[in-house]
């Protein structure tokens, strides 16, 4: 997911099913933690955290080096 409300819809609809799910998002590969939006990661996050379900939040397409900066 690119933005937090795709993000947010998403995750929504996927905790709408009782099952377990993750979502994914991709940030810019910059120094910032931002998703390619222009939007913090961590206000992604916060806005799907306490959906039901929702087992992991995954960071991809994006340089491993701006991996490596979050952990």
């Amino acid at each position: 997911m690119a933005s937090s409300m795709e993000a947010k819809y998403a995750a929504t609809a996927a905790s709408a099913t009782g099952l377990p799910f993750w979502v994914a998002v991709t940030i810019e590969d910059s120094p910032a933690a931002v998703l390619r939006s222009g939007e913090p990661l961590q206000e992604a996050v916060q806005g799907i955290a306490e959906l039901p379900g929702l087992a992991a939040v995954l960071i991809n397409c994006s340089a491993p080096q701006v991996h490596a900066r979050l952990t």
